[in-house]
């Protein structure tokens, strides 16, 4: 099998744990952070960005960002992400 195949694979099968994670974020919160680290790692490993999914998950402690997960706020020309979980802060450019 090609690279390009295995990296479209690779690609389809994050969407899917992405989506997994997100059904079940709210009533399972370690279930999704599970969901989201075999996502990352798999990324990791056939060398895929997930930059279509950062703002959806901490980098840090793989949690999925739910209403309860997350803080957001605006500070000039960033938004800012906390994570409710860990800490982590992640600032974003707005758009």
């Amino acid at each position: 099998m090609s690279r390009r195949k295995k990296v479209e694979n690779a690609r389809s099968r994050i969407g899917e744990l992405f989506a997994e994670a997100g059904v079940i974020a709210l009533r399972d919160p370690a279930g999704a952070r599970a969901l989201i680290f075999k996502a990352r790692k798999l990324a990791s490993r056939k060398r895929v960005s997930l930059r279509a999914y950062n703002r959806r998950h901490c980098r840090k402690c793989c949690a999925y960002f739910t209403s309860k997960t997350l803080r957001v706020r605006t500070r000039g020309d960033h938004i800012v992400y906390a994570c409710l979980g860990c800490g982590h802060v992640t600032r974003l450019r707005k758009r």
